[in-house]
C-alpha cells in the first residue's frame, strides 16, 4: 500500500517512465523464463529416460542372479554402474521386497540403507532421481531394482540459466531506460498543458481561457474537446441567470394555486369524514390520557358494541379498553412522547362479552406548535383469524405433524439454549439418537398407515418417559432424538438409555395386532463429544450406526474411532452402489482337495472388490454394509451367475467336472424368490445342479426353521449340494442338523489355525468331525496352511481341506491351468 500511494503521487512523466521499465522487465521474463523451464523439463525427462533405460538393463541382467539366489553375481552387475558417475546408489530386492544386493558410489555400502521397495516408477527428490523397476521372468515378478542418480546435470544447467537470465534482465532494463526518456515526452507534455489550463480556469473562475495544443493527434483532439467543454459551460452559466428570473415568476403563480388548493382541501375533509364513518377497520381519536374523542362504527363492533354512541357511553378510557390483557403494556400511549408513530402493534384484548380478540393497532400522535401531544389517533383491525392461522403455521413449523413431537427446527433452537445453559453451569448434556430396528419391514409388509400408528405410539412412550426439562424430537422417518439436560454423571446417561430400551420392549397393540419393536441408540455427551448441536447430533448418529452394526437392540456411546468407522462405512456404501457397473467386483477361486489323495475335488468362489481409492477391500469390510443396505441381493445374484458360468466354461474346455461352492447371505436366503433365482442361474448358464454347492451359515438355518426347511428341501430336490459354512461359530445343535438336508460341514478356520498345538482347538475340531461322521455328513476344513494341520485332520477322519497349503485364492484362468496340470498328473500316475 505505501508503494501504491507513492506511485499515485508521481508525475505523469515518471509514471510513464516506470511503466515502460516494468513492461520491458515483464517481456524479458516472459520470453526467457518459459525457454529455461522448457529446457530444464527436457533435461529432467532425458535424465528420467536415461536412468530408466539403465534400470531396465540392470533388471534384465539381474533376473538370473535372483532366480539362482546368486548374491555375488548381482553385486557384480551393480558394480558396472561405476561407469556411470551420476549413479549414487542402487539395490536389488527379491520377490519378498527384501534387499538382495546393494551398490554405493562412494563404496561405503554398510552405511547405505535401501528404502522400502515400491511399485515401478520414477520420482525426483530433493537431491536425487529415483527409479524403481520390476524384475520379471516369464511374466512373473521375481524382484525389484532401485537406482538412485544425483542431479548434478540439472543443477549445472540451472546455474547457467540463472547467469543468462540475470544478464538478460540487466540489458533489457538498460535499453528500456534510454528509450523511455524519449517515448514518454509526446504523452506527458500535452497532459501538463491541459492540467495548467484547468488550474487557471479554476483559480480565476474565467471560462474564456483556452488550452493551446499544436499537435493533431489524440491529445490535440482532447485539447479541442476541452476547449469546447469550456464554451458550453460559459453558455450554461448565462442560461442559469435567465432560469432564475423565470423561477421567481413561477413562485408567484404557485402561490395563487395554493389558495385554490386550500378550498379543495376543505372538500377533502368532508370526504374523509364520510370514509371515517363507513370504513371497515376501526378508527379512533382520543386525548393523551385515553379519553375517546371520536370512533367509527367498525371499532365499536370489533369490541362488541352495537354503535359508536354505545361505546362512547360505556367506555371511559380507550387505553384501558385496548390494553386490559396482562401481557400488554399499559403505557403504550406514553411511548408516543418519544415516538411520532407506533405501527403494527399486535394486542390481545377483551370484547364487551369478555371474549378475547387479537387486534392490530397503528397509533399516531398529533402535536401542537410547541411539540406537545394534543390528540392521539389511529386504526384498529381485527386479526383474530389471521393470528389463529399464524399459530397453526407456527405449530407446523416447530412440531412434527404426525407425532406432535418437536421437529428438527425446534430441536436446534432448544439445543442452542440448553448448550448455553450447560456451559454457564458447567454441566453436561446428553443426546440419545434412537432408531427403530427393522421399521422398514413393518412399513413394507403392513403398510405406511400402520407404520404411522406405530410411530405415534412410540412418540407417546417417549414423551411419557422424558422429564419436563428434556426435549423429545422426531427428526425424520423412524429416527428420534432425546436431549437430556442437567447431567452430572455418565452412569446416569447409561441408566437413561436402558430405561428407554425397557420402555420400547413393552408390547405394542395396533389394529388388534400385538408385536414387539426393538431400537438402537447412539449417545453423545456435551462437551466430551462436541461443542455444538450439529456435531453432537452427527456423533450420536454415528454411535447409533455402530449399535446397529453390533447386533441392534442396544446402545453405544460415541468415540472418535466410531466416527472413522461410520465415515468408512459411508465411503464403502457409496462405492458399492456402482461397483458392479464399474466392474470393480470380481471372483477368485480357491481349490478344495481330498485329504487322502490330494486330488482337487471342488472349488469355492470368493468375492473380491478392487475399490479405486481404498484398493483391495476384503469381504469382511463390505459384505455387512451390502447386507444392511440391501445391495447384497443384486451382488449375490451376480456372484451366483458368474460362478456357474465359469464352472460351465471349465467343463466346456474339457476339464474335470466338479462342484463350485457359493456363499449365500442370510438376506438373500430370506427372499421369496431365492429358489427361483437359483433355478434361473442354472438355466441361463447351463450348469447342471449337481455341480453347484450352496454354503449357508448357522444363523441362516436357525432364523426361521420352518421356512428354512422348506427352502432347503426345494433346493435339495433340484439336485443342488448344501453345506453349513463356518460350523462351530454359531449355535447349531444335533437336533437342528438332523432336520436340514445338508451334506457337508465346513470347520471354521478359527478352530484350524492353532491345531495341533492348541489342545482346545484340536479337541473342538475332532469333536466336529466325529459328530458329522455320526450324521453321515462330509467334513471340510478351511484355513489349512501347514503339513502338521493336514496330518492331524487326516488322522481324525476329515474328508476335504481348503487353504493356503493347497493354494491361495486364484483367478479363473489360473485355476483352469491348475486343473489341467492336476489332470495330467493323475493320468500319468494311472499309466
Amino acid at each position: 500500500m505505501p508503494l501504491m500511494k507513492a506511485f499515485n503521487e508521481w508525475s505523469i512523466r515518471r509514471k510513464l517512465l516506470g511503466l515502460f521499465l516494468v513492461m520491458s522487465l515483464v517481456t524479458a521474463v516472459a520470453v526467457a523464463l518459459p525457454m529455461a523451464v522448457f529446457d530444464l523439463l527436457g533435461i529432467r525427462r532425458a535424465m528420467t529416460a536415461d536412468v530408466g533405460m539403465l534400470a531396465d538393463v540392470l533388471a534384465r541382467n539381474s533376473t538370473a542372479a535372483l532366480t539362482f539366489r546368486d548374491v555375488t553375481a548381482a553385486e557384480e552387475i551393480l558394480e558396472a554402474l561405476r561407469a556411470e558417475p551420476s549413479i549414487t546408489a542402487a539395490c536389488v530386492y527379491d520377490a519378498d521386497a527384501q534387499p538382495f544386493a546393494r551398490y554405493v558410489r562412494d563404496g561405503k555400502i554398510s552405511r547405505f540403507v535401501p528404502p522400502p521397495a515400491e511399485k515401478q516408477g520414477s520420482k525426483f527428490e530433493k537431491e536425487h532421481l529415483i527409479q524403481f523397476r520390476e524384475i520379471a521372468l516369464k511374466g512373473e515378478v521375481v524382484g525389484t531394482i532401485y537406482v538412485e542418480s544425483d542431479l548434478q546435470r540439472l543443477n549445472r544447467r540451472l546455474r547457467e540459466y540463472s547467469i543468462v537470465f540475470g544478464a538478460t534482465l540487466f540489458v533489457a532494463l538498460a535499453l528500456a531506460t534510454v528509450l523511455a526518456q524519449h517515448l514518454q515526452r509526446p504523452i506527458s507534455e500535452p497532459v501538463a498543458v491541459l492540467v495548467s489550463t484547468a488550474q487557471a480556469v479554476s483559480t480565476a473562475n474565467d471560462y474564456s481561457i483556452r488550452a493551446t495544443l499544436p499537435s493533431h493527434d489524440e491529445f490535440g483532439l482532447l485539447g479541442a474537446t476541452f476547449n469546447q467543454m469550456l464554451e458550453q459551460i460559459q453558455k450554461r452559466d448565462q442560461q442559469l441567470l435567465q432560469h432564475r428570473e423565470q423561477l421567481e415568476q413561477a413562485i408567484a403563480a404557485r402561490t395563487a394555486e395554493l389558495v385554490v388548493a386550500n378550498a379543495q382541501l376543505k372538500l377533502a375533509e368532508e370526504k374523509y369524514r364520510s370514509i371515517f364513518e363507513d370504513a371497515v377497520i376501526g378508527i379512533f381519536q382520543c386525548t393523551p390520557e385515553g379519553c375517546p374523542v371520536s370512533i367509527n362504527r367498525a371499532l365499536a363492533q370489533i369490541h362488541g358494541y352495537d354503535s359508536p354512541e354505545q361505546f362512547m357511553a360505556e367506555v371511559r378510557n380507550l387505553a384501558e379498553e385496548l390494553f386490559v390483557h396482562p401481557q400488554c403494556l399499559p403505557d403504550i400511549f406514553r411511548r408516543l412522547g418519544q415516538e411520532e408513530v407506533a405501527r403494527g402493534i399486535e394486542l390481545e384484548v377483551y370484547r364487551k362479552d369478555r371474549s378475547k380478540k387479537w387486534i392490530l393497532a397503528n397509533i399516531r400522535a398529533v402535536r401542537d406548535a410547541d411539540g406537545s401531544i394534543t390528540l392521539v389517533e389511529g386504526t384498529i383491525e381485527d386479526i383474530t383469524e389471521r393470528k389463529q392461522a399464524q399459530e397453526q403455521v407456527q405449530y407446523l413449523a416447530y412440531y412434527d405433524a404426525l407425532t406432535g413431537l418437536a421437529n428438527r427446527t425446534l430441536l436446534q433452537d432448544r439445543m442452542s439454549k440448553a448448550l448455553a445453559a450447560a456451559q454457564r453451569r458447567a454441566e453436561k448434556l446428553a443426546l440419545l439418537f434412537l432408531d427403530l430396528d427393522r421399521f422398514k419391514i413393518i412399513n413394507d409388509s403392513l403398510g405406511h398407515s400402520f407404520g404411522d400408528l406405530l410411530l405415534q405410539q412410540v412418540a407417546e412412550r417417549l414423551k411419557t418417559w422424558a422429564r419436563a426439562q428434556d426435549t423429545v424430537a422426531r427428526i425424520g422417518g423412524d429416527e428420534f432424538l432425546i436431549a437430556l439436560t442437567g447431567i452430572n454423571d455418565l452412569p446416569d446417561v447409561a441408566v437413561a438409555a436402558e430405561r428407554v430400551m425397557d420402555a420400547m420392549t413393552a408390547e405394542f397393540v395396533i389394529q388388534g395386532r400385538s408385536f414387539h419393536v426393538n431400537c438402537s441408540i447412539g449417545v453423545s455427551i456435551y462437551p466430551d463429544h462436541g461443542a455444538d448441536s450439529e456435531t453432537l447430533i452427527k456423533n450420536a448418529d454415528a454411535a447409533m450406526y455402530i449399535a446397529k452394526e453390533n447386533g441392534r437392540n442396544g446402545y453405544r456411546f460415541f468415540s472418535e474411532d466410531m466416527n472413522a468407522q461410520v465415515v468408512e462405512r459411508m465411503t464403502i456404501e457409496h462405492g458399492l452402489r456402482g461397483a458392479m457397473e464399474k466392474r470393480e467386483l470380481f471372483l477368485m477361486y480357491q481349490p478344495q482337495s481330498d485329504v487322502n489323495t490330494g486330488r482337487i475335488i471342488g472349488v469355492e468362489a470368493l468375492l473380491r472388490w478392487n475399490h479405486p481409492e481404498l484398493g483391495l477391500v476384503p469381504p469382511d469390510r463390505f459384505i455387512r454394509v451390502a447386507e444392511n443396505t440391501g445391495l447384497i441381493i443384486p451382488i449375490g445374484e451376480w456372484v451366483l451367475n458368474t460362478a456357474c458360468r465359469t464352472a460351465k466354461a471349465w467343463q466346456d474346455c474339457g476339464l474335470a467336472a466338479m462342484p463350485v461352492a457359493v456363499n449365500v447371505s442370510a438376506i438373500q436366503f430370506r427372499q421369496d424368490e431365492f429358489g427361483e433365482m437359483v433355478r434361473r442361474a442354472l438355466r441361463v448358464t447351463g450348469l447342471a445342479p449337481e455341480y453347484l454347492e450352496l454354503e449357508l451359515t448357522e444363523s441362516v438355518l436357525l432364523s426361521n426353521v420352518e421356512l428354512t426347511q422348506s427352502v432347503l428341501q426345494s433346493l435339495k430336490a433340484m439336485g443342488i449340494k448344501l453345506s453349513i459354512d463356518d460350523f462351530g461359530t454359531g449355535y447349531s445343535s444335533l437336533a437342528y442338523l438332523k432336520q436340514f438336508p445338508v451334506g457337508k460341514l465346513k470347520i471354521d478356520r478359527s478352530f484350524v489355525r492353532n491345531i495341533p498345538s492348541n489342545t482346545d482347538d484340536a479337541a473342538i475340531a475332532a469333536a466336529i468331525i466325529s459328530m458329522a461322521k455320526s450324521l453321515n455328513l462330509k467334513v471340510i476344513a478351511e484355513g489349512v496352511e501347514t503339513e502338521e494341520q493336514l496330518s492331524f485332520l487326516r488322522s481324525e477322519g476329515c474328508d476335504e481341506v481348503q487353504g493356503y497349503w493347497l493354494s491361495k485364492p486364484i483367478t479363473a484362468d489360473e485355476f483352469g491351468k491348475m486343473l489341467k496340470r492336476s489332470s495330467r498328473l493323475v493320468a500319468a500316475a494311472s499309466v
